[in-house]
């Protein structure tokens, strides 16, 4: 996920088995159904507001223990059972404590008037999905026990799966609401709709995982999350335990090759990772932000010295933030600011830097895909092509490398680096589906996948080009009656055989698009 700085983003990208081996009943967590925000110094110009303290609520969703309550988006609370509330974070973590049925009494301020509001925490939403079924299940770790979210086509396979690894930050893999989801769910969404089971695992202390906070954890308490995840994943019935897979992103790329030496994996696709160690990744990825930030370059050395102190002590001596702080004291805010780039517990990345990367992916069995977007700043061409260089040497043939084009670190549509740099945090480019066609093409050429499909049961989706794909699909719902979303629309159908369920997507894409590259016919059929 990303951190930004000044200087630097660093990446961190219902079954029927029983699960008393892997997991114990996991409630969902309390929800209470509000967007917030820090409250601004122009919030409280515009709102009256000026205690210094409260949280502005920027969203009220449907359904929720906040809509009940007749909360309303501008509102600012700003105590909790008597307790004045700091910020957001402070908010979250006193929410975090209570369970779902719990009463807590808010304190707001709307429009000039401070009032009081009884609110009963009622349980967070699950996802859905009508093209496939959404499962919530938990595994035991080392640290606690930590959802997981799986979601499957339906019947009753066996299916292809794979588990997806995403990258480092304390962030939820839980998307109920459309308007969260990202990158990973749009991935998830995809796979699923061709025919694989997919599995995400929430990390300890993140929504509904008990244990320890996320923040504490280190990176071989994170992986054994992953692992216990895997093993799951494999056991259950409608999984070809033979088939199953790892797609990691980021960080995620990183824990792939770590976690293929633990347990058996069929392939692995990596996104945005490293394949150095992970110093040399975080010194080299510091001079190349550093430039595209359109620092000087008479000031690169004196930065790039200063940088290579604070990673020497960190990786090198393993000396903590404060140690590294206090060394440098002359420097000290500068060098504070520089160790507050890590999302999670600073012995995490010391672990990773102690990892030799290359060594696992010269072991590596698995089949290898690794794909790195030109538009990415945050990781380099030159570590994807030499993991597939590694695992090439020992098994040939068993690795591909492949460059993206107009996809940055979050597989967004843009140019180049500096364009994604520019419009960081901002969705309205899109996502890049080409990513998708190379994933599908690439397992579906590996003889063992080809093994599983014993025939063609439908169509997948008919998508072809048009001038406005708008009027297009208000053209369609006015005169045939095919209401269309935001891609398309689906249609549902059922197979004679056993009568599973099964969809035909239709959508239309702009002319220009490249998503059917590298064919340049007007039109495309997925079976």
């Amino acid at each position: 996920m990303k951190i930004i700085t000044k200087y630097l983003v660093v990446f961190f990208i219902s079954s029927t088995f029983t699960l008393s081996a892997f997991s114990q009943e996991l409630a969902r967590r309390p929800f209470m159904g509000v967007l917030l925000a820090h409250v601004t110094p122009q919030i409280e110009e515009t709102s009256g507001f000026d205690l210094d303290k409260g949280i502005y609520v920027r969203k009220v969703f449907e359904n929720s223990s906040a809509k009940a309550a007749k909360i309303k988006a501008g509102d600012i609370i700003y105590s909790m059972d008597g307790r004045i509330i700091q910020d957001v974070n402070y908010f979250l973590q006193e929410i975090a404590k209570h369970k779902t049925g719990d009463k807590i009494k808010l304190m707001i301020y709307r429009e000039g008037a401070n009032i009081e509001k009884d609110l009963v925490l009622t349980p967070f939403p699950k996802e859905e999905n009508k093209n496939f079924e959404t499962v919530y299940s938990s595994v035991v770790t080392s640290v606690g026990i930590q959802r997981t979210i799986i979601t499957k086509p339906f019947g009753n396979g066996p299916f292809p799966a794979i588990l997806m690894v995403q990258g480092v930050g304390c962030v939820t893999q839980d998307f109920p609401f459309p308007e969260t989801r990202d990158i990973i769910y749009s991935i998830i969404d995809s796979f699923t709709n061709a025919g694989y089971v997919c599995m995400r695992v929430e990390r300890s202390g993140i929504g509904d995982s008990k244990g320890k906070p996320c923040s504490e954890i280190n990176f071989e308490e994170d992986l054994d999350g992953f692992q216990k995840g895997l093993r799951s994943l494999r056991s259950l019935e409608y999984v070809d335990p033979d088939l199953v897979g790892i797609m990691g992103f980021s960080m995620g790329g990183i824990v792939a090759p770590v976690l293929a030496s633990k347990e058996k994996v069929n392939s692995i696709i990596v996104y945005g990772t490293a394949s150095s160690n992970w110093l040399e990744y975080e010194l080299a990825n510091s001079k190349r932000q550093y430039i595209l930030n359109r620092n000087t370059y008479d000031s690169l050395a004196q930065f790039m010295r200063a940088e290579l102190n604070r990673l020497h002590a960190f990786y090198v001596l393993g000396k903590s933030p404060e140690e590294i702080a206090e060394k440098y004291s002359e420097q000290r805010s500068w060098y504070i600011d520089r160790m507050s780039i890590y999302p999670q517990h600073y012995s995490y990345f010391q672990q990773v830097a102690n990892l030799n990367i290359t060594e696992y992916w010269a072991n590596c069995k698995s089949k290898v895909l690794a794909i790195h977007g030109e538009a990415d700043y945050v990781s380099a061409a030159d570590d994807h092509k030499q993991i597939s260089d590694i695992v090439n040497s020992k098994q040939k043939n068993f690795a591909k490398y492949i460059e993206l084009q107009d996809a940055d670190h979050w597989l967004k549509n843009v140019d180049d680096e500096k364009e994604s740099k520019l419009r960081l945090g901002d969705s309205s480019p899109g996502f890049n589906y080409s990513f998708i066609r190379l994933c599908l093409n690439w397992l579906n050429d590996n003889p063992k996948t080809e093994n599983t499909m014993k025939k063609v049961t439908g169509l997948g989706g008919i998508f072809f080009k048009c001038e406005d794909p708008e009027k297009t699909k208000k053209w369609y719902n006015d005169n045939l009656g095919i209401n269309s979303d935001k891609w398309g629309f689906s249609f549902e159908w059922k197979d004679k055989d056993d009568g599973s369920l099964g969809t035909t997507a239709w959508s239309p894409f702009v002319a220009k698009t490249e998503y059917f590259n590298p064919s340049k016919k007007d039109y495309m059929i997925n079976y």
